[in-house]
């Protein structure tokens, strides 16, 4: 089980290595249409990138059978996702340390649990 410590620097890796990307292909967000309330959104991506880099989204996308507009959703969608669970785990990390004596080990709530034959 990784430590909170190893979760907070996974997620700052995570983070940099995103923006890290984003840098390098250049995006540019144009919003094209927005109506209040959901109606209709639409987002229009441009991206520069190095001829290799497109060679190789562009056989990533053919290999996997998907669309390049859904790759670029899942991506976002996924930066979200390990936002709001890099700030879950700085909140948890120093609530763990404001309470180290109410922390368990791993080992201790498995046995606690009754689970040592499962794991």
């Amino acid at each position: 089980m990784l430590s909170s410590v190893a979760i907070f620097l996974i997620q700052i890796a995570v983070n940099k290595i995103f923006w890290l990307l984003f840098i390098i292909f250049y995006v540019k967000i144009l919003l094209t249409k927005i109506t209040r309330k959901g109606v209709n959104f639409m987002i229009t991506v441009s991206i520069n990138a190095h001829p290799d880099i497109e060679d190789k989204i562009n056989n990533y996308v053919k290999e996997n059978n998907i669309n390049l507009n859904q790759v670029m959703l899942d991506l976002i969608l996924e930066k979200i996702e390990d936002e709001e669970d890099y700030k879950v785990a700085v909140e948890a990390y120093e609530e763990y340390k404001l309470n180290k004596e109410k922390a368990i080990s791993f080992e201790d709530l498995v046995k606690k649990m009754g689970l040592e034959n499962e794991i």
